[in-house]
């Protein structure tokens, strides 16, 4: 559930903090997937970890950018507060049950998880960058039909990526023109997990290398909310982000779309966890075959999405082209190339025209 992995990852960052119950003054889960509408996750966060009651506990619904409206948040809370009050910021969703299985192009990219931080009010001010470009045919998920029933997650996968590979490098130059911090000094820029296609494309835009992008999608998926904090757990395991007094560069891109630097001295401990547990590991490392798994030709259902997502999984995907016309084909080996950077291939029957 959204609570049980919120509350879980919550535990792992405040342990890493050093943090008592008692110095949390806020509880924030950014989440548009709760597990029930109310008592919202926050509350029920709150009672599973033993937080005094006398805290702020509330749920954000930002989608794929709430992480980063959580800092803000988080940021304008702590001002109001006692000195040495923290705030814990939660990312966590249970994306699985808003998909539609049907979708291939959809319900393949998103996974689910939950990541946290503990963060304290200093001196130092969060830089942050924002904006909202609300499109329900672009973007929805959720809407109440008079049956009772909700639609699941629906995307526009070509009409995101543009918009985000668009939107995304303006942001970032505007957050860093703001801090007053050229991009050659930022050693890591880390966006919402949502395509390495995505990613390489606002590379592109900044006129920067790819390998300063830090990416974990291969592993998760895209998990909405999660993803800012998953990332920078994982970040903070491979040693990857500096110790106290250190500038951590936050960017993420998304419908509404939201971009943070952040400045901190205090300790901040980050937690995660994700419904695949173990570590994570690619499957060709695990049995040292380049490509251990090679999907079949299925008319039909091996479209370009189920080809980039076999590919991104480790193996290498086939475009079933029996049946498809020449345009068809074309589209779909342009969906693919849009959703991976990994080989794949193309079944053509002898009789293929």
């Amino acid at each position: 559930t959204v609570v049980s992995m919120a509350t879980e990852a919550a535990r792992q960052a405040m342990e890493r903090a050093g943090t008592r119950p008692g110095e949390i003054g806020l509880v924030l889960v950014c989440t548009f997937t709760p597990d029930l509408a109310t008592p919202s996750v926050a509350c029920l966060v709150q009672r599973e970890l033993g937080l005094p009651q006398e805290i702020l506990a509330y749920d954000l619904n930002a989608a794929c950018s709430g992480f980063i409206y959580g800092l803000v948040t988080a940021e304008a809370l702590l001002s109001g507060m006692e000195p040495g009050k923290k705030a814990l910021i939660i990312g966590a969703e249970v994306i699985s049950r808003t998909v539609d299985y049907t979708d291939r192009g959809t319900c393949i990219l998103f996974g689910d998880g939950a990541g946290a931080a503990v963060a304290v009010a200093s001196e130092d001010k969060l830089t942050a960058d924002w904006g909202a470009s609300g499109d329900r045919e672009v973007l929805s998920a959720g809407q109440l039909l008079p049956d009772g029933s909700r639609t699941p997650l629906a995307m526009n996968g070509k009409e995101v990526f543009r918009f985000a590979v668009s939107t995304v490098p303006k942001s970032i130059t505007r957050l860093l023109e703001k801090a007053g911090v050229p991009l050659s000094d930022v050693d890591h820029i880390v966006c919402h997990q949502a395509n390495h296609r995505i990613v390489e494309g606002i590379a592109k835009h900044l006129h920067t290398d790819l390998s300063r992008f830090y990416e974990n999608i291969e592993f998760y998926g895209n998990t909405s909310a999660a993803s800012i904090p998953i990332a920078l757990c994982d970040m903070q395991e491979q040693e990857l982000l500096r110790d106290s007094g250190g500038e951590y560069p936050v960017l993420k891109p998304g419908r509404t779309h939201g971009a943070g630097w952040l400045r901190q001295r205090a300790h901040l401990g980050f937690g995660a966890d994700e419904l695949v547990g173990g570590t994570p590991m690619d499957i060709r490392d695990i049995i040292k075959t380049k490509y251990p798994i090679i999907q079949g030709g299925m008319a039909n259902i091996a479209t370009g999405e189920f080809a980039a997502a076999i590919s991104n999984a480790g193996g290498l995907g086939l475009i079933a082209a029996g049946g498809m016309k020449p345009d068809q084909l074309r589209e779909n080996i342009d969906r693919a190339r849009e959703l991976t950077d990994k080989p794949f291939g193309v079944n053509i029957m002898l009789m293929h025209p």
